[in-house]
């Protein structure tokens, strides 16, 4: 009870700034209580008014409305009671007792002067400051708020700081706020406040997230304990205390560039690998619908929260606008097949514009999900995008785009065949298949894989990987290895990390990290 009787003194003498003003509330009380002849008036400026600040005033009723209310909206109680009207009426009464006009002009000037004597002067430094705009707000909040305004970005959701939430709120209403406008000691009840004022990125990025927010305006005296494009949100503007990052969904290129001695022309090669789209649908068992959907809620988004299948509605516009000569999905392009699966995927080949190969993976063929499923059915949905040919091969005049399907499994030997050809004709190749191939030089891929697949080499081995080697696919990694080999570099993915290196002294692999994350991979072939 003690607290709530301090509690009630700080917020009073704080409205009222000290005693002068409630003294001459008090007086014009006792005024009308002495002189006023009407019961109405009395009723409403006396009574009421009293009844009114005996209650705000007892700390058992302050105890009892705090179990409603929090401490810091009590001060607005304090507005029911009609302070101003009291004395204003004192005022006009104690004029109309005067019969002289200068007389009544004398206690007007001075009673508007206890008035002023007995408030607190606020237009001071720490209240107001002086502002350079029309809407009398902060400058520096105006500019906030505009650049918010102009990013290019859909159904706007900002977390800004507590000191701009009420202004952004003032100049533009449009702009969706992650929480409301409180007194500055509440706060604290908002989870994503407290992490925004720690600094602690990681976890303000997962409630920004969960809560559809795009737009994180950071107090720049706050320190990061690390960036938030790390996340997904991008650096969009600066201000002199306000970083500006905006939740990117730009296209992110991984560049590579191969010389090929005796090249005229530069060719450009876009590789997109394991999207691993999911679209829930009827081809999922019911013992595996949980397992699926786990997939889908937790797996295959970019760092901003979208889903593959999400991205690849988007991905083939820019995908044109890199304007490669060739464009190679190199697997696991679904996780699991399925109709929907497919038909999102043909949805999106369809859009772009240059010739297209999809070589397919494991996943691309996978019925895990629903065993019932049957290998005619599969094949029906997998030709209803392409023939689905074994090997595929492209002649771009000087250099050969040779694709292996299906690569997680062995080479056949009608493939093997296919790929003996096709080496016999001495051009140069670019080698593409989802599985990397193990190099003769460099351990480095191999020991990557093992740190990120729980020590597994995810490579195409003759012995002592995952991947081993049968007789026919042996014959397959000689004819790469081979010192007189056309191949000139590997495109590939699987892994789910980027990694460029040598398979011998002749060859380059390039390994592109999973496009589930917004990347594509772009390989641009030279002459030298």
């Amino acid at each position: 009870m003690n607290e709530n009787i301090e509690l009630i003194k700080s917020v009073f003498l704080s409205y009222y700034a000290n005693q002068k003003y409630f003294v001459l509330f008090l007086i014009a009380l006792l005024f009308i209580f002495i002189k006023g002849k009407q019961k109405t008036n009395q009723s409403f400026l006396l009574y009421y008014p009293m009844v009114i600040l005996i209650v705000l005033l007892n700390p058992i009723f302050v105890w009892l409305i705090f179990k409603i209310i929090p401490e810091s909206v009590y001060y607005r109680f304090l507005w029911a009671i009609p302070f101003g009207i009291i004395i204003a009426y004192f005022g006009v009464r104690l004029m109309d007792n005067i019969n002289t006009q200068l007389k009544k002009n004398i206690v007007a000037i001075s009673f508007i002067l206890i008035i002023i004597y007995s408030g607190a002067f606020v237009y001071n430094n720490t209240t107001f400051e002086k502002v350079n705009n029309w809407h009398k707000l902060p400058d520096e909040s105006i500019q906030v708020t505009q650049i918010v305004k102009d990013i290019p970005i859909d159904n706007k959701k900002a977390m800004v700081s507590t000191d701009l939430v009420g202004y952004i709120r003032q100049f533009d209403a449009s702009i969706k706020l992650a929480y409301q406008r409180l007194p500055y000691s509440n706060y604290e009840r908002y989870p994503i406040v407290n992490t925004y004022n720690a600094g602690d990125v990681k976890n303000l990025v997962s409630l920004c997230k969960q809560n559809d927010i795009n737009i994180i305006v950071y107090d720049n005296s706050i320190p990061l304990t690390i960036s938030p494009s790390h996340y997904g949100y991008d650096l969009y503007a600066q201000t002199e205390h306000y970083d500006i990052y905006a939740l990117s969904k730009e296209i992110k290129v991984d560049e590579e560039t191969i010389c090929i001695e005796g090249l005229q022309n530069d060719y450009k090669l876009c590789f997109v690998n394991d999207l691993h789209i999911i679209v829930p649908d009827e081809d999922v068992s019911n013992e595996n619908k949980e397992t699926v959907q786990q997939r889908y809620d937790n797996f295959f988004k970019t760092i901003a929260g979208e889903r593959s299948f999400e991205l690849w509605k988007r991905m083939p516009e820019q995908i044109n606008e890199f304007n490669p000569d060739f464009v190679i999905l190199g697997g696991d392009m679904v996780d699991y097949a399925s109709k929907a699966n497919m038909e999102c995927l043909k949805n999106g080949i369809e859009q772009i514009n240059i010739e297209t190969i999809y070589l397919r993976a494991d996943h691309d063929y996978g019925r895990d999900y629903n065993p019932n499923l049957t290998t005619d059915y599969i094949n029906q949905l997998q030709t209803s995008i392409d023939e689905n040919s074994e090997i595929f091969c492209k002649d771009l005049g000087e250099i050969v785009i040779v694709g292996v399907n299906n690569s997680t499994s062995q080479i056949s030997e009608s493939a093997l065949g296919k790929l003996k050809e096709i080496f016999a004709q001495g051009k140069p190749i670019i080698l593409v298949t989802h599985v990397p191939l193990n190099s003769k030089v460099d351990n480095d891929l191999a020991e990557e894989s093992k740190k990120a697949w729980q020590d597994r080499n995810l490579t195409w081995d003759e012995t002592g990987t995952t991947y081993t080697a049968n007789e026919n696919t042996k014959e397959f990694l000689n004819l790469v290895y081979a010192e007189n080999s056309p191949v000139k570099a590997v495109l590939a993915g699987h892994l789910h990390f980027k990694n460029t290196s040598k398979l011998n002294e002749n060859i380059t692999q390039y390994v592109f990290d999973a496009s589930y994350q917004g990347k594509v991979g772009i390989l641009h072939v030279v002459g030298k």
